[in-house]
């Protein structure tokens, strides 16, 4: 070999030095020795340098791809995932994905490669600023969703207090501003994105009724209204009888049943935000005090005009009793006799005031019934002069169908018979024919009292004069 150093019969490239080889085939004599020679060359192997991962964000400065390899022999040539040519990468449009290096080997030398596997990271996504306003009595509010479909999961949230947990709640929690941060990973390791959402808590309406008329007699009339810081969009009122309303401005409600009731109102504002308050007791209706009473009998006779009351007086209500319009002297349980007692229907009344001016009134009958009376004349004239023709007898409080009268002559013959009190004896047998003659007759008369169903029968003479 080179430099006349023995070699044996197998070249290693890359330890053999190039340069020439003499094989000799050596001969006995006379023969001679032959020899042949060989040069041999050795070609420098192709080098893309060494496999690799790397990773960058998305916001990185351009980049020289030739970075990445330590060693490599210069003038290959990149390709990105999709086959694509390129010499340097903006990390802004990169793809993640093996991106190959490319030397040339001169032959009898292979090309040699070197793939990068390259990861792009996204830069973090806290999301857009936000606002928030609450009214004192909302809900528990994720902020989170307020923050838009780009917000990544998995920050971590800061407010006026420190950590927060992510979830507002009205009067716990103070308004102000509240931060959502995101950390970048891989490439974007060490990258920080953040949004705020300021909250803010209105101030609730404050409602205060006023009532035009707080006492009076059913049915009652009563204004109300309310006011209330801020505007007021809508009411609702409740007036503690069932009734309701929903009125913004002036309301009125008629209270028909008599009681105390309470009045409330919830409030609703421009923002949706709440109010309440109640009076209890806030109006106190009357029906009026109790003005029953019983008087009894309630059927009295001329002769005794006297009935009872019986009634139970309350403290606090003025009475006044009157008969027929006339006011009369009166309190609790009381007789009172009617004077002068006439025939008639009478009317007795109480009307009860209380101290509210309410009045109720009862009025009862009581009805003077006269008694039955009998008049029965001694002697009568049938002889058509046109006085005393008839005996009558005169019957004052007689059931017109209980009544009988009888005339017998002196043998006890009947001549006469009637039921009618108002038809007499005209001195004829049945009162059809001749007058009977001139003689003393028997009447007997059998009726019954019209109010009291007393009965009476009564016996007597009458003269028949000619």
């Amino acid at each position: 070999g080179p430099n006349n150093q023995v070699h044996g019969p197998t070249f290693t490239a890359g330890t053999d030095a190039p340069g020439t080889y003499t094989y000799t085939l050596s001969a006995q004599a006379p023969c001679s020795s032959v020899s042949s020679t060989l040069t041999m060359s050795v070609v420098q192997a192709a080098n893309a340098g060494t496999d690799d991962q790397v990773s960058f964000c998305e916001n990185a400065a351009i980049i020289d791809p030739g970075s990445w390899l330590s060693g490599a022999d210069a003038g290959g040539t990149w390709t990105d995932p999709t086959g694509a040519s390129f010499t340097t990468i903006d990390p802004a449009t990169a793809t993640s994905g093996d991106h190959t290096y490319t030397v040339i080997g001169t032959a009898p030398c292979p090309n040699d490669q070197a793939v990068i596997s390259v990861s792009v990271g996204t830069l973090p996504d806290a999301g857009s600023d936000s606002t928030l306003d609450l009214c004192p009595d909302a809900p528990a509010q994720a902020l989170f969703t307020l923050l838009g479909t780009d917000a990544q999961a998995g920050g971590a949230w800061s407010g006026p207090g420190g950590v927060f947990g992510g979830t507002f709640q009205p009067g716990v929690d103070a308004p102000g501003s509240y931060t959502y941060t995101v950390t970048g990973v891989g490439g974007c390791a060490g990258e920080l994105a953040s949004a705020s959402v300021d909250v803010s808590v209105r101030t609730a309406p404050d409602p205060t009724i006023s009532i035009a008329t707080l006492a009076g007699c059913a049915p009652l009339q009563v204004q109300f209204d309310v006011a209330s810081t801020g505007t007021i969009s809508s009411a609702v009122w409740a007036f503690g009888d069932g009734g309701t309303a929903t009125t913004t401005g002036q309301v009125w409600h008629v209270f028909n049943s008599g009681g105390s009731f309470d009045v409330s109102v919830l409030v609703t504002d421009a923002y949706g935000c709440t109010g309440y308050t109640d009076i209890p007791d806030a109006v106190l209706v009357s029906t009026g005090p109790d003005a029953s009473f019983s008087a009894t009998p309630a059927r009295v006779s001329v002769l005794a005009p006297t009935f009872n009351v019986v009634h139970e007086e309350e403290t606090d209500v003025l009475y006044e009793w009157t008969l027929d319009g006339s006011v009369i002297p009166g309190g609790g349980s009381f007789s009172w006799t009617i004077a002068p007692a006439l025939v008639g229907e009478y009317a007795i009344c109480l009307v009860a005031t209380d101290t509210l001016g309410c009045t109720n009134e009862l009025c009862s009958e009581i009805v003077v019934d006269d008694v039955l009376t009998v008049f029965v004349p001694n002697a009568f004239t049938p002889d058509a002069n046109g006085l005393n023709e008839v005996f009558l007898p005169s019957v004052i409080g007689v059931d017109p169908t209980m009544y009988d009268l009888y005339v017998f002559d002196r043998w006890g013959n009947e001549v006469f018979h009637t039921q009618d009190h108002q038809e007499g004896w005209n001195g004829a047998m049945g009162n059809s024919g001749e007058i009977l003659p001139q003689d003393v007759y028997i009447w007997r008369l059998k009726a019954r009292d019209q109010f009291t169903t007393e009965r009476q029968e009564l016996f007597g003479t009458i003269t028949l004069v000619k």
